[in-house]
Formats: structure tokens, sequence, C-alpha cells
């Protein structure tokens, strides 16, 4: 039974999740989603109600028409003898009294995806909360009508209202017996969703009125049934526009699908003689056999191609890589479900529907399927573009974009698989019958090697233990040391250094926390984005966008690369421990490339960044990091053999249309990737005895995520909150922090949170006795713009954006927290980081000296350039627009723009 379950309602589950997905982050609007979410679904299995209906009906006359004679004899005969008559009677009229199952089918029919309704909305969280006019919150029964102390859910009481019309009009002129299934269907439905959720009741009504508009049709003349015809396919044309318009696929093919379905309207609405004229100049339907072997094995091709056979190169590649760190088990269940989905959605579902069409239906199918087989297929292995390295999580290192040249060659060959598709059913239907058992064969056998692949990776990880799956790689990784000196670089990606006091005063117990501490709100960053504003940051003043410009026959990419070296390399010479992690765009890559440190084996590098989502993810108690993981495989699948126009639409920035079914919908994974990370920096941290010094530089995301939280406590662990009733400005001495929207109130509390976490782990380092001996740096690579500061508002120029965050506490520093308004910069940072640690520090790379003093000597020179995508833009030089900055970053006289 349960497997049954698994692939004949988790395809239909699948689907509903994708649908609903694309849908709601089109309409905004969960009725509206789940309204054109029940249009397409009966849309789609129109056919297979049709056929359901016409099975019925060839039923009940049949039995109508035996009727007579099945009275007569049961007036006139008894016991055996009637048994006998009636039998010998039923087989010369060819029918069996099992036969009354037919009358059933299309209540059998709704049970399936009655399932998957019932499960997938009453699971749907984005439901949790939302109203709708008098519904109050579409989880819940709507609860609309008060007898006194009686409380009536009035929604599936006109649902049954709807269902019992439509059958009335079904069942017109038909027997008892249809009329009292009705009857009873209703009531069942009634009694079943009467305590549900209203959005899962609003779902089914739709059905309802759809099954009633469907009914009513049956009676309505020819003439008019076009023009209602024409309606309907305006409705689709509008929810599809929406949907093009409002998610981001590419507006191409948007538009080509409103020109198809409005050419596809002028036609069904012309003259006979004109369609007759275009009949004439394209293949008939008649020219091409149904050929259900032939769709079989196309079915099969996309059911293996897409369940099997991809998900297993995957995992193939790199098996040991999946291996569950904390149980030691590999995750079969990513291979299992995405092929239990597309076999039953291909070789169940997709076989219903073709043989519930009629003759003409079936050679539209035996048309399309193979067709959509030879695209996909060409998909796979022809359009099939790598993107960099693929990690475990599905994401490329690289941004997904593909040619306007390789995208018109895409669509030419869907055209190229429809024509020849339909070609050859027309002159040798054997051969493409022949060809799809071939090829459907060939993946099952490359999918049966993937896995024997698999299991002969993994027989090898008992001896052969993967260091990037074992705890032990980051238990501990962050070495510091009690009678040594420890120096820590921690950059938090766009944390706004004038945020800092507002938030101490709000919470007086992190001043404590932050004992030694020395704000600088008056830095100034040197660009608005970790482009180019990070190599300064880790490289110091020979690292600034117009130092980097000076050498412009170098490509920005070794420029970069060689800021990121500069402190590790400096600190490791001095016979430093060094660990990096995450550091940013190393190497020019989303995802940072550590092997620009592999020419130092004495530096300890790693990506942290999301490697603790899972454990984070069960605390927020959302889809368990496997269960994203199954999902994300089952789509990635899609990713590989939809058109290159759908591709970046499918693969979502690494979420792969990203779903809305778990209580973490409003987090980012970057959120979650990034603030897991910082929750477990005691984990990550080892306290040693020894004397050897430790040099630490981390990089965080988790201020670049703005979300909104609840005060006082700012948890990200209790899940975002409506932020509508909580803008409110802060003031600190007479300065006034503007909180006027929800982006403003989302990166104030995600700042909140941040050093919250930070607090925690400063507390970890006081108990371990390292805290006076270690030296730490926190700073931003730049902040945002906000328009939160009206003395940061210059002509032409947010500041804000321009604001870092630099704190500074000091070895044995235990004054209180404390603020300096000197003049900085975020290149001051290995200068300070190598005061009296490192004598006269030089960067190895071009040897000259590591020092500040330039920043005394003339104005800073910073680029407001928006051009932060690492894959472009990556030549030589920085872009302006380029400002000048002097002394106080509060006054704007000392800003000016340089044409």
């Amino acid at each position: 039974m349960q497997f049954l379950y698994d692939i004949i309602i988790n395809p239909l589950l699948f689907v509903y999740d994708l649908l609903f997905t694309i849908l709601y982050r089109a309409f905004l609007n969960p009725v509206t989603s789940i309204v054109a979410l029940s249009v397409i679904i009966n849309l789609v299995v129109l056919p297979l109600y049709n056929k359901a209906d016409a099975m019925q009906k060839e039923e009940q006359a049949k039995k109508k028409a035996m009727d007579p004679w099945v009275r007569h004899i049961r007036k006139h005969f008894r016991g055996d003898e009637q048994f006998m008559m009636l039998s010998a009677y039923y087989k010369v009229e060819h029918y069996s009294p099992l036969s009354f199952v037919k009358e059933a089918v299309p209540l059998l029919l709704q049970i399936p995806f009655f399932m998957a309704a019932y499960r997938f909305l009453s699971e749907l969280d984005v439901l949790n909360g939302a109203a709708w006019g008098p519904v109050r919150n579409l989880i819940e029964p709507d609860g609309l009508l008060r007898l006194g102390a009686l409380t009536v859910n009035l929604l599936p009481i006109v649902m049954t209202g709807i269902n019992l019309l439509s059958g009335a009009i079904y069942a017109k002129g038909s027997t008892l017996r249809l009329k009292l299934q009705i009857l009873i269907s209703a009531l069942l439905f009634l009694v079943l969703l009467y305590q549900s959720p209203s959005g899962l009741v609003i779902y089914w009504t739709m059905n309802n009125l759809f099954s009633l508009a469907k009914n009513l049709m049956v009676h309505v003349p020819e003439k008019p049934k076009k023009y209602l015809k024409a309606l309907a396919a305006l409705f689709l044309i509008y929810v599809v526009e929406n949907c093009m318009l409002h998610v981001t696929i590419h507006m191409m093919l948007g538009e080509t699908i409103l020109v198809g379905a409005a050419l596809y309207l002028i036609y069904q609405l012309s003259d006979e003689k004109i369609r007759a004229r275009v009949q004439r100049r394209f293949p008939r339907l008649d020219q091409i056999p149904a050929s259900p072997a032939s769709v079989f094995g196309a079915e099969t091709i996309l059911g293996v191609l897409l369940g099997c056979y991809i998900p297993s190169s995957v995992l193939a590649s790199a098996a040991r890589q999946f291996v569950n760190s904390s149980t030691g088990q590999f995750p079969y269940v990513l291979l299992t479900q995405p092929t239990v989905i597309y076999l039953g959605l291909f070789l169940i579902w997709m076989t219903v529907l073709y043989f519930s069409n009629g003759e003409k239906g079936r050679k539209v199918f035996t048309v399309v399927i193979p067709a959509l087989a030879l695209f996909a297929l060409l998909n796979q292995f022809v359009f099939s573009k790598s993107f960099g390295t693929l990690y475990t999580d599905l994401q490329f290192d690289r941004e997904v974009r593909f040619s306007v040249l390789l995208t018109i060659l895409n669509v030419l060959a869907g055209l190229f698989a429809v024509a020849g598709c339909a070609w050859l059913l027309s002159r040798w239907p054997g051969l493409l019958r022949r060809g799809v058992a071939v090829i459907a064969l060939a993946l099952i056998g490359l999918s049966v090697w993937n896995v024997l692949v698999i299991r002969k990776d993994l027989q090898s990880t008992a001896t052969e233990p993967s260091e990037k799956t074992a705890v032990s790689t980051y238990d501990g990784m962050l070495r510091l040391s009690r009678n040594g000196k420890n120096v820590i670089v921690f950059m938090l990606d766009r944390a706004i250094g004038s945020y800092v006091p507002y938030i101490f005063d709000e919470k007086p117990e992190l001043k404590e926390k932050y004992q030694g501490f020395v704000l600088y709100p008056n830095t100034v960053s040197f660009g608005v984005h970790t482009k180019t504003a990070a190599p300064a940051l880790f490289g110091g003043y020979e690292y600034t966008p117009t130092a980097m410009n000076a050498r412009d026959t170098e490509r920005l990419r070794v420029k970069h690369n060689e800021a990121l070296l500069l402190m590790p390399l400096l600190f490791q010479k001095e016979g430093y421990s060094v660990s990096v992690c995450d550091p940013p765009y190393a190497n020019y890559q989303q995802v940072p490339d550590l092997s620009i440190y592999d020419e130092y084996p004495d530096i300890q590098a790693r990506n942290l960044n999301g490697r603790f989502f899972s454990e984070f993810l069960t605390t927020l108690g959302g889809n368990s990091y496997e269960e994203k993981q199954c999902r994300n495989f089952s789509v990635y699948s899609l990713y590989r053999t939809a058109p290159l126009l759908l591709r970046n639409f499918v693969y979502d920035n690494g979420y792969y249309i990203y779903n809305l079914t778990g209580r973490n919908r409003s987090f980012s994974y970057e959120l979650i990737n990034a603030f897991s990370v910082l929750r477990k920096l005691s984990f990550l941290t080892s306290v040693d005895d020894d004397s050897q010094n430790s040099f630490l530089l981390l990089q965080n995301e988790t201020p670049h995520n703005p979300v909104s939280l609840e005060p006082p406590d700012y948890r990200v662990e209790d899940g975002e909150v409506d932020s509508s009733d909580k803008l409110e400005d802060r003031i600190f001495e007479g300065r006034v922090l503007e909180i006027r929207n929800s982006s403003h109130w989302g990166h104030y509390c995600i700042n909140v949170a941040t050093y919250q976490a930070l607090a925690d782990w400063l507390d970890y380092l006081r108990a371990e006795g390292v805290y006076d001996n270690t030296r730490i740096i926190l700073v931003s690579d730049h902040g945002y713009y906000l328009s939160q500061f009206s003395d940061l508002e210059i002509d032409g120029l947010d500041a804000e954006s321009f604001n870092a965050l630099l704190m500074v506490k000091d070895f044995d520093d235990r004054d209180p927290f404390r603020i300096d308004t000197s003049f900085m910069t975020n290149a001051d940072v290995p200068t300070l980081a190598t005061q009296n640690v490192i004598d006269n520090p030089v960067n190895p790379f071009t040897g000259k000296a590591v020092s500040n003093e330039i920043k005394y000597q003339e104005p800073m020179i910073v680029t407001a350039t928006h051009n932060w995508v690492v894959s472009e833009n990556s030549g030589y030089v920085f872009d302006g627009p380029w400002w000048s900055i002097h002394d106080d970053i509060f006054h704007s006289e000392n800003w000016a723009e340089l044409k």
C-alpha cells in the first residue's frame, strides 16, 4: 500500500507543489493561486473525467436497454434457475455484473486527487494567518456562522450545495441508483471536509464549480459553446501572462506563449473555410497513426531519465560527499524518491491520460510525448553547459546564464524534435518504436551502472574516510591558544557601522559582553558591494579600487586573490597557525574557490557557509534537509531537461523553484546558511595550552540577509514576524535612525541577531580563558543604501552604503565598550591586525610596506559602481562613479563627486 501511495499520490503532490509555488509567486495571493491551481488541474485531467463520464453513461444505457428482460427473468424464475437464466442473458449481451464498477469510476477518480490536495493544502503554511474576506485564517475551518454557542462552517455547506446542483444536472433522467450515489458522494465530502482548512475547502469548491460548468456545457447549443471556450482561453491567457510578468521566467517565453494562445483563440473563432485552408498547409493528424508502444517507450525514457539517470549521475560523481556526517548513512532516498515520482508521473498518469483521450487526442500524444523525450535528451546531453562545481546542495559555484544564440538554437532543437517525430510516425512508425525502446533500455542500463558506481564508492568509505563528510573536519577547526597571542579578523558582510550605538542602547546587556571593544562609527568603505570593497579590507591600501586600477595590466581576479592571501601569509611567516573560512569571492567565484591556498599547505582553509544548514533547519521546525534535498533532486532533473528559456526559473538561484510549504518559508537559504555558522562558532573553536600564536580570518553573510524578528529577543530561531506594527525610529544622543519600512526593520533586526550570536561566542572565549589574549576585529566590507540617516544623505549619494562596521578589541583591554569618532577606513584592518605583533609587515606580492599612512595624506577615493557580479565586468579595472571623502563621513561638505 505504501508503494502504491508513493507511485500514485506522490507524483500528484509534486505537481501540486510546483504549480502552486509558481502561481503564488505570480499572484502573491493564496486564494487566487488556489483557484488557478484548481482550474489548471481540472483542465489537464478533463479528458480523463470525460472518459469516466462516457463509461458511466455507456453502462447506464446498457443497463437501461437490458432492464425489461432482467425484470422479466426475475419475475418468472426463482433460485438457481433465475441465476442461470440471468447469467446466460448477460453472456449473450456481453455484460458482466461487475461492470457496475464503471458507474463509480468518476467517484473513484476523485480519490487520488482528493488525497493529494488534502495532504498538500492541509500542510501549506503559506495559508497560516492568511485571510480571505470574512475568513480569518485559511489554515483553519471558516467558522463563519455563529448560532448561539454553536459555530457553523459555511464554506463546506456552500461546496456541498454546488456539488448537489452539479450532480442534479448530470443525473437528469438517470436511474435512482446514480442519483443516490451522487447524494451519498456529496454528503461524504461534506463530512470529510467540514473541519478541514478553509483553503482546502475553497479548492474543492472550485473543483465542484468546474464540474458544474462542465455539466452545463452539455446543455449549451454548439454556437454559444464556441464563445464559452473562447472565454476560457482568455482566462488561461490572463493566468499565463501574469505568471510570466511576476515570476522570473524569461520574458521571451512569456510573450511566445501569449502570442501562441492568441493565435489559437483567433483560429478557434475563425470561419470554417479559413480553418480548412490552415489545415491544408500543415500535416494532418489522420496521417499519423496512434502508437501506444511509442508513447509508452517515450514515457519510459522520461521516467528513467528524470527519475533515475540524472539523480544517480550526480550521486555517482561523489557518493561519499552525500553521506550523512552524523549517521554515516548514504541517503538512497535521494535516488528512490525522484525515481518513484517520475515513473508514477509518466508511466502511470501520462498513460492514463493517453487512454482517456479519443483517437485524435491519442495521435497528439503519439507525437508530443516522443518529441518531449527527444527534446529532454537533447537538453541533458547536448545543451548541458557547465557552470563550475556542483555542490551537494545542488548549487553551482557560478551564475547560470545562457547566450542568446544558444537559446535560439535550443528553441530550434525543440521544433526539430516535434517535426522529426511527426515525420517518423507518418513514414516509418516502426523505426520510432524501436528507437525509443533502445534508448529506454540504454538509460536503464546507464542508471544501473551509476548505482553500481555508488555502491562501489561507498564500500571504500570504511578504509578511505571522506574528509569532507567527517564531523572532525569542522569540530574545533578554529584553533586558539591560552598561552600565546591570537588575532581574529571577522568580516560581517553588509553590517552597517552606525547601527551599533542604537542596538547597544536598546540592549545594554550587549555592552557588557563587548567589553574592551572600541567602535569606530566614522568608518568608510571603498565600494558599495563586496567585489569592490572587500579587497581593501583584506589587503589594505594597495587594494583600494584606485590602487588596483593603477595596475591595469593585471586582472582584477589576480589582485583580489592577493588581497585575500596577504594577512594569512604575513601571520604564517611569523609562525602563527592560520585558519581561513569563507574568503569572499576567492578566485572570483561565488562559492569561494579555496584552491588559491593550495600552494600554502600550512594555511587551513574551509568553506563553512551552509555546512550546518540541516541542523538549523530542524531548529526552525521546517522540513528536514533530507526532505528538501529529495525535492531539489527531483526539480534538478527538470532543470537538466528543461528548455534553456526555463533553466534560470527552474534553478531559482540554487533553490529549485523554492517551495512555500515549510515553516521557514520566510527565511532565505542564504540566511539559514550563514546564521547557522554563527550559532556553531563555539563548536568550531578549539582552545589549547601551548604557546603557538593563532590567526583566524573569517567571513559571514548574516547581516546581508534582512528579516523581521520579534523584539526584544530578536531570535532567528523563533521565525519571521509581521513587521507592520514595529516600524518605529530609534534615537541615540539626538541622532535619528529612521525605521520606516520593512527593509529598514529587517536590516536592523538581523544586525541585532548577529551581535547576539557573536556575544555568545565571546562568552565562550571568556570561559575558555582566551578572551584577554585575543585581538578581535569585527569589520564589514560596506553598508547599504537605506537612507536612514539624514547626515549621510549627500546630494546624489546615500553614504550609508559606504558606512562600514569597524569594532576592535585589543589584547588585555578590559575597559567598557566605547566609541571613537576618528576617521577610519576598512583598509586599516591589515595595519590594526599586525600592529605590535608583526614588525614592519611587507606585502609578499609587491614588496611594499603594509601601512595606513596614505589615509592621513590625501582624500580617500571610493566607487559607487553597482557592477558587483564577479562573473561579469571582471577584467582589469573598476569603473565609477567616483567620490572623494576625508576626515568625517557625516558632513556632506567632506564628500565630492569626481568627474
